[in-house]
């Protein structure tokens, strides 16, 4: 098993995909998930899901068990996603599915994250940017959340 911050980027990897597959809009239905940075061989449209890092929460010099993760959600489309608009749509329907006030009670009631606890009031979209890569046209949405391993130990 990795680090303790890499077991739980795993984990919010998982969180954010789980959400985006119970909320998704039909907009969203389709789409390949990937989740962490890989370098094999990707399709479009997707969803990319990372959790770029994870540092231990303290007060003071004291930890306090919890962690902060910080990560990504991007729609990435091709050429003729976004010629037809079902880029669009699809960047506002996961929008709709981020700016939600009650993203952590839906995170935290998803059965398969029974393990796994984020703090409410804490989940919060930082900024959105686009970009074109490769014939590809990527939204990507940054947020940070507190969220701390309620039943595992992270080895």
């Amino acid at each position: 098993m990795g680090a303790p911050y890499s077991r739980l980027q795993q984990k919010t990897e998982d969180a954010m995909e789980l959400l985006v597959v119970k909320l998704k809009a039909l907009e969203l239905g389709g789409l390949t998930y990937y989740k962490g940075l890989s370098l094999k061989e990707i399709t479009t449209p997707r969803i990319d899901i990372v959790a770029i890092s994870a540092e231990a929460q303290r007060f003071g010099s004291t930890m306090t068990g919890n962690w902060i993760v910080e990560g990504y959600l991007s729609i990435v489309g091709n050429k003729a996603d976004i010629t037809r608009g079902d880029h669009g749509r699809r960047v506002a329907a996961l929008e709709d599915i981020l700016s939600r006030d009650d993203i952590e009670d839906v995170v935290n009631n998803l059965q398969d994250l029974q393990d796994y606890t984020m703090f409410p009031r804490t989940f919060f979209p930082t900024r959105a940017e686009r970009f074109v890569r490769d014939d590809e046209l990527h939204t990507r949405f940054f947020f940070e959340c507190k969220c701390a391993p309620s039943a595992i130990t992270l080895k």
